[in-house]
């Protein structure tokens, strides 16, 4: 009797909790995060700049160029001007679903940075990840 209660409360206080979370809040990511993110994202961007193979076109130019975007957005990484390819990455053909979509992945992709060490290849893991979740997204 005692374990049916206690399961009971902890369903409500676990499906009340599920009602409380705003849809926006998927999209919060912290300062440490947003940090980790725009270093790394500006890093390998710069790589793959500087590298005499061109991957513009490459599903990982692609994640690296939604993350770059997101960070203008969020006012992470300032630019006078904001590159063309922001508005016709993946995910940007107009749809506002796409849009959110590409949105979450972003976020997704920022928060990863808090599991990898940005000092060696750990993190292509979250550009993996990332990469995913555009292919399939909410």
């Amino acid at each position: 009797m005692k374990n049916k209660i206690l399961t009971t409360a902890l369903l409500i206080s676990v499906l009340g909790g599920c009602h409380i979370i705003d849809s926006k809040s998927i999209y919060n990511v912290d300062f440490e995060h947003l940090v980790r993110s725009a270093f790394y994202t500006q890093q390998e961007l710069l790589k793959l700049e500087l590298d005499s193979s061109s991957e513009a076109d490459s599903e990982r130019y692609q994640i690296l160029m939604v993350s770059y975007c997101d960070l203008i957005d969020r006012g992470y990484i300032v630019t006078s001007e904001k590159p063309q390819s922001c508005g016709t990455s993946v995910g940007a053909t107009g749809s506002q679903h796409e849009k959110t979509d590409q949105n979450y992945c972003a976020a997704a992709f920022h928060r990863c940075f808090n599991s990898c060490s940005l000092r060696n290849n750990e993190c292509t893991s979250c550009e993996k990840q990332a990469i995913e979740c555009l292919h399939y997204p909410l």
